[in-house]
């Protein structure tokens, strides 16, 4: 992360710009912080995923996915450990 680090401040499509109220939209968000400042991508309606072209926006998607695919697996085991999985 020595690097700079730069996002777009959208990436929702052109057509969906100004579509959706806050409580209309379903959205995740993520949030990194680095020594350029604080970073966010919101996912959710109108997300353009064509618009992930630099490897910063690249690494930082990769980077996204790590951590909800171990924020999935920490629930999935809470599940089973108080007995609603098997």
């Amino acid at each position: 992360m020595d690097n700079s680090f730069e996002l777009k401040d959208s990436y929702l499509k052109k057509s969906e710009i100004g579509k959706y109220s806050s409580s209309d939209a379903v959205h995740e968000s993520s949030y990194i912080n680095h020594k350029n400042g604080k970073f966010s991508i919101n996912l959710g309606d109108g997300f353009d995923r064509n618009l992930i072209i630099t490897n910063e926006e690249i690494n930082f998607m990769d980077l996204v996915k790590i951590v909800h695919k171990w924020i999935d697996e920490i629930s999935d085991d809470l599940m089973k450990y108080y007995g609603y999985m098997k």
